[in-house]
């Protein structure tokens, strides 16, 4: 696969910002129908501005082809706080956008952007893979970091939120899920809300609650449906995180979350897939994880270090 243009290289001359997290990199990959689609953050040293960009590409192609491009990230800083997560159905693409810190006051026109329908930052938003047309389809939101349909064609994203308020999200059309006026979590370092230090909120808009919230926050990061791996679990979600370095089983009936067996596996998750009877859980340190059922019902892991460096080095 050919290599993608981040800019990373030339961020670090960026007189833009002053304040830098990460540098622009790959946040989501999907492959559907013969096609590879990619989220990443790219930066222009000629604007010095970091777009973030959704791209797609087939096995024999020769260079990728860009289907959405943001406008350029308007602020001080480039923090954590990307999304990037995808999902497809019906011929459409939805995709996740974080809200990239925009929920704050900082005097500029990207200021509280999760709450500006003109701004993609903060949406989960779709493209439609006939004309290539966007669509905003929620807004409210701060850092979705997984997203899925569920086998009854129910979309759900997994949310973290700040300091705890991490959310599980059922996504209609047209909903706001509040960030950065609602939200279960606290302000860092102390117990006030987080719109406790912004204008107030307008009257008269709806903000939607989450189906779960989890205090305190274990940094949620990609969620799958489970099907046919193990008949206790079937149709069941596993959502994966990264400061608590667990996986998170989780029943659900109808719209109410029944029960949440965290499950300790000592690395930081960031993806997870299913393969038949195997599941996978790809981590931050390099390693991919094989989880399997042995015979007496309990769950196996092992680790495989090498396979993931191949990878890395294919998408990279």
């Amino acid at each position: 696969m050919p290599a993608l243009e981040t800019g990373e290289n030339d961020l670090k001359n960026s007189t833009r910002y002053k304040y830098k997290e990460l540098e622009p990199r790959v946040e989501g990959l999907i492959f559907d129908n013969g096609i590879y689609y990619v989220t990443y953050t790219r930066y222009s040293k000629v604007k010095d501005l970091i777009y973030f960009v959704v791209a797609k590409i087939k096995s024999k192609d020769k260079s990728w082809t860009k289907i959405y491009e943001s406008p350029g990230l308007i602020a001080p800083y480039y923090t954590l706080g990307v999304g990037g997560k995808m999902a497809v159905k019906e011929g459409k693409l939805f995709v996740t956008v974080g809200d990239f810190s925009l929920d704050r006051i900082n005097g500029l026109t990207s200021d509280i952007a999760a709450q500006n329908p003109d701004l993609p930052w903060g949406k989960i938003i779709y493209i439609n893979l006939k004309d290539g047309t966007e669509h905003l389809y929620t807004l409210g939101h701060r850092n979705p970091l997984g997203l899925v349909f569920l086998n009854d064609g129910t979309l759900l994203s997994t949310e973290n939120g700040p300091q705890g308020g991490d959310e599980i999200n059922v996504i209609k059309d047209g909903f706001n899920y509040g960030w950065p006026y609602k939200s279960y979590g606290t302000n860092y370092g102390g117990f006030g809300e987080y719109k406790d230090n912004l204008p107030a909120s307008p009257s008269g808009i709806k903000y939607e609650s989450p189906m779960y919230a989890f205090v305190p926050s274990p940094a949620l990061s990609e969620v799958i449906q489970i099907s046919r791996f193990n008949k206790k679990w079937d149709d069941d979600l596993l959502v994966g995180s990264l400061k608590a370095m667990s996986l998170f089983h989780i029943k659900l009936k109808s719209d109410r979350v029944i029960f949440v067996e965290p499950i300790k596996i000592g690395y930081r998750i960031r993806s997870l897939k299913q393969f038949g009877k195997e599941l996978y859980v790809l981590t931050d340190d390099g390693s991919i994880i094989k989880m399997d059922f042995i015979p007496n019902d309990s769950l196996q892991l092992k680790v495989y270090k090498r396979i993931l460096n191949k990878i890395k080095r294919v998408i990279n």
